[in-house]
């Protein structure tokens, strides 16, 4: 049996707690994947777990320092989780696909590939 949550209890226990700005807009989040940015997903099922792979877009910063749009010029990894379940997922991190550092040298950018 589910146990009720006492909100009131709640509210007043994280009331000091001021959320961080995101660089993330609203409505673009990825209910799978919070802690980076991850788009252009495929899918892959292997021994009964599910893996995800998506593409890493990046923060990009101005001269200033300062947040600006994305151009998708930097991306040259991408990122990874995977299930059981499909309830608790495993952040295995990022590959780095494209780049001197990476499995295809020759590459400069790199997307998941969304599979029809």
């Amino acid at each position: 049996m589910l146990k009720k949550i006492d909100t009131v209890a709640m509210k007043k226990l994280f009331s000091s707690v001021t959320p961080a700005s995101s660089y993330k807009k609203s409505g673009e989040n990825n209910p799978l994947y919070t802690q980076r940015f991850g788009a252009d997903y495929v899918v892959m099922e292997y021994n009964s777990r599910v893996y995800v792979y998506m593409t890493n877009d990046v923060v990009e910063y101005d001269s200033n320092e300062n947040v600006t749009e994305n151009t998708y010029g930097k991306v040259n990894k991408i990122n990874c989780i995977s299930s059981d379940d499909m309830l608790n997922w495993t952040d295995h991190g990022c590959i780095n696909v494209a780049g001197s550092e990476s499995v295809a040298k020759w590459a400069s950018l790199s997307w998941a590939l969304r599979l029809q």
